[in-house]
């Protein structure tokens, strides 16, 4: 909308091609919103070109009939907002609101807001319960989610609304809740507005624009429902007084919203709080249905006006009545359609034995699960089978019961179930005794030593005593007893210290191995707990040092660490300053205070106190001279102002003004004068390219970099249809007849081939309209000139009496003949475009000139294969992705006839 547009924006779009802007919009609905809020304030940021230019008596059109609403609702912004608006005869007749006495109401309250610090915004919860609940009473009576839209003024009231529909609505319906602002240009059926302001302080805030006032107020069709503190309102603005008044006239303002119960009109409520809405809890009243059904059951609901037939959302809740044909009654609710019986019941089936089933099961479907006797196919041993399978199906089901009886390797039976589609490979699980080397036996499971290799691999494990070298007993397993046993017998044992230990007896008495805790005294004299292990090298003194230092003071740091003084003293210097200074640093005090001292120029010493003052003063002070570069003002050092003075020019490097010497794509160059005479080059170039590539389109790339290949749609096109790839792809070539013809000769190849029919020069055979021949060529569109009888302005074309002229079927400008023909023939690798200034229309349907228009595009599109080409990546190779660009662009840039970068040395 361009009352929403910021000027700024508008006068952008406004370049040199422009002919024509067309401005719709509304300024007496929402403004412009500019990121800060000190531009409306100051400079009227919020203010659109479209309004200022209505403001100023611009002539202007104005629509004055509204198609939207009902007349009611438009006299609320009429005149307070609008002189003038009729309403269109459609919107007399809508349909009333169901459920409600009035289709617009204003429900006045002086419940206060809260303010939300962390979102800048106010909410009000009693307005948030009523539009919620009155939101869900409307969708009892019929109303579809997408009829009903809930407006909050402020942002932190529309989330309390979306909490307090997702509490009341848990599964409710996508009812769209949005701000005032957000729905700008937007309408729906029903809208329930909550205005959010109330307090004492009568603060309204942005409530007291017209321009959102009349947006919030010309949303709605059919109905509006508006909550908010109209008393505070009234007493606070200039529009508000006159909604009231127009409010009062329609007896659309109150304390309480008026119900009404459509199938009991005369039962009547008034709703002031939200739970009151509750009293309602079906839309209805509060009296039972007891419609009788189709069953013949009574409508257990209460009063709704939904669903009148009982066909969808209120259906009986009685449990069924019916039964199956064994009289068992049905366990479902009487709406839904009763499902097969499932009361187990006894079937008696064909074999004669009896199968308890569900109710509903066919005896023949069933299968007898009675066990009876059978013989095993394959093994011959007796077992069981279900009565209803065959003795097969029973052997794959459950198997044979028997264990198979055929002897292993090791002559043990097999001892597994009943086996005979498979060899006995089981391991033998029998319980053997075994004598073992050393004597003892070993009781373990018959597949451990069968086969005889198996029974070197077993060891012993019964326990024995030994006597070990020491003298102690251990008691160890038997197939270890021979082998090297450590005594971890804990002994009693004097170190080399004098202290005693326990330790294992295999172990010898080292000294390293005492952690008693003793008290070693240090070199330095100090005392320090440690253990009686600690080499004494290894430890550190952790006592303060008390040794009296040169300077008098006495050392503050560890015994450990070398003696020096941190204590801080002051000293005054011979400048006069004070200056804290640590007694032990080895460095020379020096004053760090800015120099104050003034030189002979009148300039302040730079430097710091304790320095020597500069001889040469380092201020830059503004020059006006000549520099060598052209530019007349420069910052000079205050130290050079006497040579400048008595200088003709000043060298380069002084200079701080912007470069602007023109550089080879056109553009002046962006850097500082001084640093392209340091470098010896001028800077890239930082302007956008908007170089014309030969497909017509503009390289929309920065000048300094290289023009990438064409992403935009192709522009050729040809009488079958259009090409439907990007600019930088190949054609799809057209492989249909080609239609350039005449009655002279026709072409016979494809469309997209060279035309085996040249342009045909004979004149037209045709008679204009003024009786005279046309100016035209055989087989081409007859132009609308006649050069005899509007000589001027076949001369303003270029031409004469005798001379010959083409339409262009791509723009519909008619052009003298050799203009063209010179056009097509010193062109054969770019597109050729409109010789008019102001079209420049790509020539691509002129049929005349179709054999060249097509080589020009077989060129380009053989150019556009060779880039594809050499710009593919060969992956076989190593070779980085900014290297394959870097080809792709090369490759591009040649056939698009390469700019040059700038390079021009600084001269």
């Amino acid at each position: 909308e361009a009352a929403e547009v910021l000027e700024s924006h508008i006068v952008t779009a406004l370049s040199s091609q422009c002919q024509h802007v067309i401005l719709i919009g509304d300024h007496k609905q929402l403004k412009p919103n500019p990121a800060v809020h000190r531009l409306c304030q100051k400079f009227n940021f919020d203010m659109s070109l479209f309004e200022r230019m209505v403001k100023n008596g611009l002539n202007c059109y104005q629509l004055d009939v509204q198609h939207r609403m009902r007349p009611e609702f438009a006299s609320l912004i009429v005149p307070a907002v609008y002189d003038q608006l009729s309403n269109h005869c459609s919107t007399e007749n809508r349909p009333n609101i169901l459920g409600v006495n009035h289709n617009l109401y204003f429900v006045n309250h002086n419940h206060h807001e809260e303010q939300l610090v962390e979102l800048v915004s106010h909410v009000n919860k009693y307005e948030a319960d009523y539009v919620v609940k009155l939101a869900k009473y409307l969708l009892l009576q019929g109303y579809q989610p997408q009829d009903i839209t809930i407006l909050a003024t402020y942002s932190g009231q529309v989330r309390r609304i979306l909490k307090v529909k997702d509490q009341f609505l848990p599964r409710g319906p996508d009812l769209r809740v949005s701000t005032v602002d957000d729905f700008q240009g937007e309408e729906n059926k029903i809208i329930i507005l909550s205005l959010v302001r109330s307090n004492n302080e009568g603060k309204i805030g942005f409530l007291k624009t017209e321009n959102r006032v009349c947006v919030a107020l010309s949303r709605a069709r059919d109905g509006l429902f508006i909550i908010g503190n109209m008393d505070m309102l009234a007493e606070n603005s200039q529009i508000w007084p006159k909604v009231k008044e127009r409010l009062l006239q329609h007896n659309a303002l109150g304390d309480s919203l008026g119900l009404y119960c459509q199938n009991h009109p005369e039962t009547m409520s008034m709703i002031r709080e939200a739970n009151t809405f509750d009293s309602r809890p079906e839309g209805g009243c509060q009296r039972m249905c007891e419609v009788a059904l189709q069953c013949g059951h009574p409508c257990k609901f209460h009063c709704h006006s939904r669903d009148p037939d009982h066909e969808n959302q209120y259906m009986c809740s009685m449990k069924c009545e019916r039964v199956c044909k064994r009289n068992h009654p049905c366990p479902e609710l009487c709406r839904t359609p009763c499902p097969p019986c499932k009361r187990l019941v006894d079937h008696e089936l064909p074999c004669g034995h009896v199968e308890k089933s569900a109710c509903s099961k066919d005896p023949l479907e069933l299968m007898c699960t009675t066990e009876v006797s059978c013989t095993m196919p394959g093994c011959g041993h007796e077992g069981t089978r279900y009565c209803g399978e065959t003795e097969m199906q029973a052997r794959w089901r459950i198997g044979c019961p028997e264990l198979c009886k055929k002897l292993l390797t090791c002559t043990h039976p097999c001892g597994l179930q009943c086996h005979i589609t498979s060899r006995c490979n089981a391991l033998c699980m029998v319980q053997v005794v075994k004598d073992l080397e050393c004597g003892h036996s070993l009781t373990t499971e018959c597949n451990n030593v069968f086969p005889v290799e198996k029974k070197e691999k077993l060891q012993c494990q019964q326990m024995r005593e030994k006597q070990l070298l020491c003298g102690h007993i251990i008691d160890t397993v038997c197939c270890s007893y021979n082998e090297n046993v450590l005594c971890k017998i804990k002994v009693e044992k004097t170190l080399p210290c004098g202290h005693v230990l326990q330790v294992e007896c295999s172990k010898s008495a080292d000294k390293d191995l005492c952690h008693k805790q003793v008290t070693k005294t240090l070199p330095c004299g100090h005392e320090l707990e440690t253990k009686c292990s600690e080499p004494l090298g290894n430890l550190v003194c952790q006592a303060r040092c008390s040794r009296e230092l040169p300077c008098g003071h006495k050392c503050q740091q560890l015994c450990s660490l070398l003696c020096s003084c941190d204590k801080v003293l002051k000293k005054k210097l011979s400048c006069g300053h004070m200056v804290k200074y640590q007694c032990g640093s080895m460095q020379k005090v020096s004053c760090g205070r800015p120099c104050e001292r003034v030189l002979t120029c009148g300039h302040k010493c730079s430097l710091l106190c304790g320095q020597s003052c500069d001889a040469e003063c380092k201020q830059l002070v503004q020059f006006v001279t000549k520099l060598q570069c052209g530019h007349d003002s420069v910052l000079v050092p205050c130290h050079l102002q006497k040579f400048a003075e008595n200088s003709n020019t000043l060298p380069v490097e002084y200079c701080q003004a912007v470069c602007g010497a023109p550089l080879s794509c056109g553009h002046r160059c962006p850097g500082r004068c001084r640093d392209c005479a340091h470098t010896g080059r001028h800077a890239d170039c930082d302007q956008p390219c908007h170089r014309i590539l030969p497909c017509s389109h503009r390289c929309t790339q920065m000048c300094k970099e290289e023009c990438p290949p064409c992403y935009q749609p192709c522009v050729y096109r040809c009488s079958h249809g259009r090409c439907n790839r990007v600019c930088g792809e190949p054609c799809s070539p057209c492989q249909k007849e080609c239609v350039c013809q005449c009655p002279h000769k026709r072409c016979t190849r494809p469309c997209f081939s060279n035309c085996s029919r040249k342009p045909c020069k004979r004149p037209c055979t045709k008679l204009q309209g003024c009786g005279h021949p046309c100016c035209g060529f055989c087989g081409e569109l007859c132009p609308a000139l006649c050069p005899q009888c509007d000589p001027q302005a076949a001369a303003a074309l270029g031409g004469g009496p005798d001379s010959r002229f083409v339409i262009l079927e791509d723009c519909g400008h008619i052009v003298e003949a050799t203009k063209l023909d010179s056009l097509f023939e010193n062109n054969s690798s770019l597109v050729v475009k409109c010789p008019e200034e102001s079209c420049q229309q790509i020539v691509v349907t002129t049929k005349r000139y179709k054999p060249q228009i097509k080589q020009i595009f077989i060129n380009i599109m053989n150019n556009k294969r060779r880039i594809r080409k050499e710009s593919m990546p060969d992956f076989r190779q190593e070779k980085t992705i900014h290297q394959y660009n870097q080809q792709r662009n090369r490759s591009f840039m040649d056939v698009n006839q390469s700019k040059y970068r700038n390079r021009n040395y600084y001269k």
